[in-house]
């Protein structure tokens, strides 16, 4: 005997290929595919009848397990093309046993054909083939919103309906139907078609209109071509570099109170008298005027190399040496740090060269004084763009609590030049002279 099935699919039931039930089994045969199996003897041997759906769904055929000679397969058919499908068995037996046209099939059983049925059938419907005269040998391959099943009534099955699982196929690919230059798409359900590009082709990877080298895949931007060959777009205007580059800075210096002042006959200051005065100092971090090369570093060897190249200036040395002077320590003070230059785009700018601003003394005294001192007197450092590096006023030194004053970190270096200038061999000879002297009188 030959049976057919024709498969079903119900997108939602796509996993609901669990075997149920006494004779159904999911899952098995070629290794290739889904089926609805039906069997004898509780399909440990004798006779087993398949219909298989292809892993992607769009396919059908016919299987025939025997006892004796084993599996045979009739040919794919694909459920929306439609076709016939032959079976042929190891001894010799060939057959059709079932065609699918027109989003239509019918069952071929024993030579016999049966009614053709729906495949896009919302509701259940079934194709159905008696070969003997009675109403008890009979294959029928049911239809149900997407899902098929194959059954068998006769003699092996004691002469009662047996059904295997149901199946799913690919309900949206073989009974959607799309307007002409439109293909459908199983994943979103949808019919699709390409976009119309009023200028160049349409690149479904990209989605874009494609027109040529200068497509600018961001948008409708204009391309350019650069130094290095290639072509470059973005959705932001195009600026001048020549034009766009903004100095925002202020003169080194040019708060610093310098010794320039009137005298008398006799070199006394006829102006105002600074402490402890200092000086404007500035240095530039890594950005575009020291082509990234940072220029506030304290090692004064690399800035010198830097000078040499151009990178740096021999006011940033002279900073390196006052910042890391005796035993490390500094004659400097902090400010900050403030954007010197930058450079301008339509909607904004960004900074591309920053300074750092130091007001520097004549020693590490100084410095020390001048910190703790102006915390005392409530005298501002300034900015740094604008910074106050002026030494105190007579009035002002006179007003400094010097009890208050830490000088431990001044002290640390005092206490090292004096053990270093102790000379121990002058030591000794004093000290032999001493004791000759005595032994002697």
């Amino acid at each position: 005997m030959r049976i057919l099935e024709n498969v079903k699919l119900n997108l939602f039931k796509i996993f609901a290929l669990i075997g149920i039930g006494y004779l159904l089994s999911s899952c098995i045969g070629s290794g290739t595919a889904y089926t609805s199996k039906i069997c004898s003897y509780n399909c440990k041997s004798d006779y087993q009848y398949y219909i298989e759906v292809s892993n992607d769904r769009r396919k059908v055929r016919y299987v025939i397990k025997d006892a004796a000679y084993g599996l045979s397969y009739s040919n794919w058919v694909d459920i929306k093309t439609g076709g016939v499908s032959y079976i042929t068995t190891p001894y010799g037996y060939s057959s059709v046993v079932f065609e699918i046209k027109g989003k239509q099939f019918r069952v071929n059983y024993g030579g016999k054909w049966g009614n053709w049925a729906n495949i896009c059938e919302s509701d259940y419907s079934y194709a159905k083939v008696t070969y003997s005269t009675g109403a008890y040998d009979s294959v029928k391959v049911e239809v149900n919103n997407g899902q098929t099943r194959l059954c068998y009534q006769g003699w092996w099955g004691n002469y009662r309906l047996v059904c295997g699982n149901w199946v799913n196929f690919d309900y949206s690919y073989v009974c959607q139907e799309c307007p002409q230059g439109y293909t459908y798409n199983s994943i979103r359900n949808i019919c699709e078609a390409n976009p119309i590009c009023s200028d160049g082709t349409y690149d479904p990877v990209t989605k874009k209109c494609y027109i040529g080298d200068f497509t600018c895949p961001l948008g409708n931007y204009d391309c350019l071509t650069l130094s290095d060959g290639k072509n470059y777009c973005s959705p932001n205007s195009c600026a001048d570099a020549s034009t766009s580059t903004v100095v925002d800075d202020t003169i080194q210096g040019a708060n610093d109170r310098k010794n320039d002042g009137e005298v008398d006959e006799n070199g006394r200051c006829l102006g105002t008298v600074y402490i402890f005065n200092g000086n404007d100092r500035r240095c530039r971090p890594p950005g575009t005027q020291t082509v990234f090369n940072n220029c506030c570093s304290k090692d004064k060897i690399t800035l010198l190399g830097l000078v040499n190249l151009g990178k740096c200036n021999s006011d940033e040395v002279v900073l390196a040496g006052l910042r890391n002077s005796e035993d490390g320590l500094s004659q400097c003070h902090y400010i900050g740090e403030y954007c010197a230059e930058r450079f301008k785009f339509p909607g904004g700018s960004v900074c591309i060269q920053k300074k750092k601003t130091f007001c520097c003394f004549g020693s590490i005294l100084s410095r020390i004084i001048q910190e703790q001192g102006r915390a005392q007197l409530g005298i501002s450092w300034g900015t740094p763009r604008n910074p106050n590096c002026r030494g105190f006023t007579p009035e002002e030194f006179q007003n400094i609590d010097f009890g208050k004053i830490d000088f431990s970190e001044y002290k640390a270096t005092i206490s090292r030049k004096a053990v270093e200038n102790i000379n121990v061999n002058d030591l000794n000879n004093s000290f032999s002279e001493h004791i000759n002297d005595v032994f002697n009188k």
